[in-house]
């Protein structure tokens, strides 16, 4: 089955998350307003998961800010002036005057030296961040400097070579565009052969192709980035990126920068291997639209004329449906461990991916997964993945645990906002009739993901790992299809409910 590496996301997809990895070789250089800052002997910044990471003593020495180290609870706190941050050695989550803010990468100790995430630090400092992919350095000014004009590789660190291009960059370089008007890119992400984009606000997205080398171009004038895009990825002075996409043979890869600032417009480029044929569509409104751009057109149709845009398919907001599917854990956080061992994510992952497959069978349905593999996402990008493509539909799959009650035994759905109880009751309806298990009925939690996304979601907690019997099923073929299947009947039955009805969930 073909996948993208998100997930992502997004979106990250993911919409454009972080890949977590090793520290980069050779490291990261840093100059405040223009000058290279001096570091200790034998001190390197390294790249970690798509973040410049720093020491405590960079922070203290070079940047002057007050810094505490909390040996005990492992808690670095940063002060400047009236603004104190605090960040834990591996967590993802950090509170800035009393506020929980997610971050991309979590601080770690890295060769027992303490590493916190140099944008997140600098501009909840009140410093302004850019990024050159090229030189591998980090651009820091304060308030009173202007960003200096430099060539941009539109990459972050350690994402995807940019390709031969040939179209220019016309960002000049100025202050960032007046937003008063303008659309917002919330988020992309690129499954089942299709690039799909989400904007909030009005947006008239023109396709065209260039060759040499052959790539789809989409511009979005009188756009700009949201401020939750990529989740803090964009390090660029002009914010830019990539992502990396697998498995699909006609794609090498998809950038996106702000091409230009007059008007503020934004790019996205897939760079293919060779001509291929697309149709554009939008899903939405004139307020809120996912625009996808598909490459699974008929390889014989005619490609549009590269001297004209694309000609965008009218909005039908009764068209196609987006699902976000959510595997529980992952990466490092294995979840709840079973009886005999077995790990909650495992059953997660292959959970989730047995309902993509059969949901992508479904007309007029797509999906996007929070994650396609073994890898960590934190609870706040999982709604945000969601909240930014704008999803109809959010589920998140789990298996449950009672520790030292092996005779705990049950299937149980959660919701937290109203608008989320008849899609729970419906996901329920269906589930317990795959499971056999014991009732534990659709009810209330408070859950991270459940609070934090706008749209209507459930949380599927579909057997106790911590009981012999269930374990035992839980793991099997024959039992993970009939549930998957189950899955997909209560998503379907909902998103074909009467229009009037559910309500919308209110934005937070």
């Amino acid at each position: 089955m073909k996948k993208f590496g998100f997930l992502l996301l997004f979106v990250a997809l993911l919409f454009l998350l972080p890949q977590y990895g090793q520290a980069a070789p050779g490291g990261a250089r840093i100059l405040l307003d223009g000058q290279q800052l001096a570091l200790p002997d034998k001190v390197e910044i390294p790249i970690i998961s798509n973040s410049v990471m720093v020491p405590l003593r960079v922070i203290v020495e070079n940047l002057g800010f007050d810094v505490s180290w909390d040996k005990q609870l492992r808690k670095v706190t940063v002060t400047k002036e009236n603004r104190i941050a605090e960040l834990t050695i591996g967590s993802a989550t950090a509170i800035v005057d009393g506020t929980q803010q997610p971050l991309v990468t979590a601080p770690v100790i890295h060769s027992d030296t303490s590493l916190v995430p140099l944008r997140f630090i600098s501009e909840t400092m009140g410093l302004k961040v850019g990024w050159d992919n090229k030189t591998k350095e980090v651009t820091l000014l304060t308030p009173v400097q202007t960003l200096p004009v430099t060539e941009q590789d539109p990459t972050t660190p350690d994402g995807l070579p940019d390709s031969t291009e040939t179209e220019p960059d016309h960002t000049d370089g100025d202050a960032d565009p007046v937003s008063t008007g303008l659309a917002s890119v919330d988020g992309i992400s690129f499954d089942s052969n299709r690039l799909m984009m989400a904007i909030t606000g009005n947006a008239a997205p023109s396709v065209f192709t260039m060759s040499n080398p052959e790539r789809i171009v989409i511009d979005v004038p009188g756009a700009k980035f949201a401020e939750t895009f990529g989740n803090g990825l964009l390090l660029n002075t002009s914010p830019a990126g990539a992502l990396e996409v697998k498995d699909y043979p006609d794609v090498k890869g998809i950038r996106y920068s702000l091409f230009n600032n007059k008007p503020s417009t934004v790019r996205i480029v897939i760079d293919l291997n060779g001509a291929t044929s697309y149709t554009t569509y939008n899903e939405g409104d004139s307020s809120s639209q996912l625009f996808v751009v598909d490459l699974n057109a008929n390889a014989d149709t005619t490609l549009p004329d590269p001297a004209a845009p694309t000609p965008v398919v009218p909005l039908d907001p009764n068209a196609r449906k987006l699902v976000v599917l959510d595997a529980g854990h992952g990466g490092t956080d294995p979840g709840a461990k079973g009886i005999t061992s077995k790990i909650e994510k495992d059953f997660n992952l292959a959970l989730t991916l047995k309902v993509e497959a059969l949901l992508k069978q479904q007309p007029g349905i797509d999906v996007v997964l929070t994650r396609a593999d073994d890898t960590f996402v934190t609870l706040a990008d999982r709604a945000i993945i969601a909240n930014n493509l704008h999803a109809n539909v959010f589920v998140s799959i789990h298996a449950n645990a009672a520790p030292g009650s092996p005779s705990a035994q049950g299937t149980e759905t959660f919701y937290y906002h109203d608008t989320s109880k008849l899609l729970a009751d419906i996901m329920h309806k269906h589930l317990i009739a795959a499971t056999g298990f014991k009732d534990r009925k659709a009810q209330y939690k408070s859950l991270k993901v459940l609070r934090d996304t706008i749209m209507p979601a459930a949380l599927l907690e579909i057997g106790f790992l911590s009981n012999a019997t269930e374990e035992s099923l839980l793991f099997t073929e024959e039992f993970q299809q009939r549930v998957a299947a189950s899955i997909v009947e209560g998503i379907v039955e909902y998103l074909t409910l009467p229009t009037e009805t559910p309500p919308v969930v209110p934005q937070l």
